[in-house]
């Protein structure tokens, strides 16, 4: 799964998704938009633990 930052444009998502068969989500869609930097990391890696 890939996360892409909030500052590119949430059309690549479905460009990544077609090109490159992977999941892909905009950090606007999950909400992040204001969070800090350091708080995205430490959910990202919350949520790899949770796929396991």
């Amino acid at each position: 799964m890939i996360w892409l930052d909030a500052q590119l444009s949430p059309k690549l998502v479905n460009w990544i998704t077609v090109e490159f068969k992977m999941e892909v989500l905009s950090l606007r869609e999950l909400g992040f938009l204001k969070k800090p930097t350091k708080k995205c990391f430490l959910l990202q890696e919350a949520s790899k633990k949770s796929l396991s």
